[in-house]
């Protein structure tokens, strides 16, 4: 064989080598694309159902009892919108610009002006969207204790809150997991 023959057969290998490498690289795209886009719809839905359930199952009489309903609606959007930015953004972004983040969640009414500070402060700082979930399960277990909600509904609401929680870690956790880096 002459190093002609030998160049050509090199060429070919290498063109398939290098469209097999671009067919995969296409494949992972889409099937990590289709991951986000799955554990989006998830977290969407499960958020309306856990608003529609906290809106809709308690029957509160008083003002405070719907100041607090209001707060739970408030803290499910606030977790779902803490995921959204954190999967778009990333971890690192959000810890290196926190004021601009607060103001983003202040022009959103999420939170509200003269409880930011408390009740920012009052999040995991590596974990802002459990602690809304964990706050929102504390209340719905006190609404129980006081007779406010039926002790049947605990599961209900348990699982919902989970699921929430649940799809949240789903679609932040892609962006860390996902390997190549397809975009």
């Amino acid at each position: 064989m002459t190093y002609v023959k030998i160049l050509h057969q090199a060429s070919d290998s290498f063109q398939f080598l290098v469209a097999f490498i671009l067919a995969g690289f296409v494949a992972e795209s889409i099937r990590v694309w289709l991951e986000r886009r799955g554990n989006y719809v998830k977290l969407v839905n499960d958020t309306d159902n856990l608003c529609f359930l906290l809106s809709t199952n308690a029957y509160f009489t008083t003002p405070s009892q719907c100041d607090l309903r209001q707060k739970l609606l408030r803290y499910s959007l606030l977790a779902f919108e803490l995921a959204l930015l954190q999967e778009r953004c990333g971890v690192t972004y959000l810890a290196d610009n926190e004021t601009e983040l607060m103001n983003h969640l202040m022009k959103k009414n999420l939170l509200l002006n003269d409880s930011v500070e408390k009740e920012w402060r009052a999040l995991c700082p590596h974990d802002r969207v459990s602690s809304l979930y964990y706050f929102i399960q504390c209340e719905i277990n006190n609404l129980l204790k006081e007779d406010i909600l039926p002790s049947d509904y605990l599961s209900m609401f348990t699982e919902h809150i989970m699921a929430c929680k649940t799809q949240s870690k789903c679609l932040m956790n892609s962006v860390c997991s996902t390997n190549p880096i397809p975009y």
